[in-house]
């Protein structure tokens, strides 16, 4: 892939301060997504299916699938937690692709932490695509899908930056409550570019978003100010 012309037109120093502040955003970032999302993975996701009315009964095409649905997640899973790793996912992604009911998702998003798990990063990402499209899923959670699948491909090799920014534009078109995250991502993506003026005008847009709490805020703020002294020290220099 073709570099980025504004990294081509930096100096070795400037190129070495934004990625600095790109590496110590992508901590941050890795504290909140994927990486971290295991301990908590289920009340988000219940948490998110109840806001948007997914995982509603009345939704359901009856009660009897939904508990069928249940039990067919809990044996899934008891199977990668008893070592069965493929035979959990083989069955997660089963349930994924035959359920209506709110476990779909369900299924979906552990059939992705699975596969995290056993390395299976290209298969993760797929997975995590599926969630991102799936129009049955809610829309929150497409975007949690989203966010993760950006989070894990700006590490991968030659990552296809306008891609990724690309389906950010999906998550901010929704103006929930991942927008903040979407732009810390966009800014990482940024800094990754080498564009610090794009970087330091998502930090400043999240500081201007009414939904976003303050520690977010906060974050921002830090994040922007740590950017503009760098900038501040190799232009003294």
């Amino acid at each position: 892939m073709a570099k980025d012309k504004k990294t081509e037109e930096q100096n070795p120093l400037e190129a070495e301060i934004l990625r600095e502040v790109a590496e110590e955003m992508k901590e941050e970032q890795a504290k909140k997504l994927w990486k971290k999302i295991a301990p908590w993975l289920m009340s988000a996701v219940v948490v998110a299916l109840a806001a948007t009315g997914g995982f509603e009964y009345t939704q359901y095409r009856s009660r009897q699938q939904a508990q069928a649905d249940a039990a067919a997640l809990q044996d899934a899973l008891a199977a990668v937690q008893s070592g069965q790793i493929m035979q959990g996912a083989e069955r997660l992604k089963a349930l994924r692709d035959s359920s209506t009911s709110g476990y779909r998702s369900l299924a979906g998003l552990y059939y992705v932490d699975t596969l995290l798990k056993d390395g299976n990063i290209d298969g993760a990402l797929d997975g995590l695509d599926f969630v991102a499209n799936d129009k049955k899923a809610p829309e929150a959670l497409r975007s949690l899908a989203v966010l993760n699948k950006v989070s894990i491909a700006v590490d991968g090799d030659n990552p296809d930056y306008d891609g990724l920014n690309a389906d950010l534009d999906e998550v901010l078109k929704r103006e929930d409550a991942w927008t903040a995250d979407a732009l810390e991502l966009r800014a990482l993506i940024a800094l990754r570019q080498g564009d610090a003026e794009k970087a330091q005008s998502c930090f400043k847009q999240i500081m201007a978003l009414p939904n976003a709490n303050e520690a977010k805020k906060l974050r921002a703020s830090e994040n922007l100010n740590l950017l503009q002294q760098k900038t501040e020290a190799e232009q003294a220099q």
